[in-house]
């Protein structure tokens, strides 16, 4: 059992901002994806499926607000520019986004960038062959991800959301969003 994600790379200046990510995941219409894809898939909304233990359907994802995302991004200061990107001060907002060189992740990327770019997020797309975006992913060389990742039947998330797995000497560093918080990895823990 396993989903796609996109990691948003909370150590990287534009995306520290909760703001930021907010307004990109409320920019993101999931269903689009879904259905364009060509084959039956299941939307996830929480870093947990429904058929596993721990899910709880009170803590989902954001759905797609885009009025709610310009109204984030207003108010974290960045000015929609005449180019349909927004900045604050001399810096665009602007990332770039990685992911496997495959025709879906293309696919999705692609969707991603165009409803990004509704809300004026620049996003520059980066496909990558597998043995190239392995390293991308080891070194956390990137702002934005789409990645696989493998939950398992008793999934066990924490490796994909604890603080200590966002460190260089993590054995695994599979926290792909450098995502810290000590009351999640309390629970985590638990």
């Amino acid at each position: 059992t396993g989903e796609v994600i996109v990691f948003l790379r909370n150590s990287n200046e534009i995306l520290q901002d909760k703001k930021v990510r907010q307004a990109i995941v409320k920019a993101t219409n999931t269903n689009v994806i879904a259905t364009g894809l060509g084959y039956p898939v299941i939307t996830a909304r929480s870093p947990l499926l429904k058929q596993h233990l721990g899910y709880d359907p009170s803590i989902l994802q954001f759905p797609q607000n885009v009025a709610e995302a310009n109204t984030l991004l207003d108010s974290a200061g960045w000015v929609m520019a005449k180019d349909g990107i927004r900045a604050k001060g001399n810096q665009k907002l602007s990332i770039k986004l990685y992911a496997r060189s495959t025709s879906e992740y293309a696919f999705i990327t692609q969707v991603l960038q165009k409803q990004w770019k509704v809300v004026g997020v620049d996003a520059e797309v980066i496909m990558q062959p597998s043995a190239d975006l392995n390293s991308t992913v080891a070194f956390h060389n990137y702002d934005a991800l789409v990645y696989g990742i493998s939950l398992g039947i008793d999934p066990d998330v924490l490796p994909y959301w604890h603080g200590s797995q966002s460190d260089i000497r993590s054995a695994s560093r599979l926290n792909l969003s450098e995502y810290k918080n000590a009351t999640a990895d309390r629970a985590l823990e638990a």
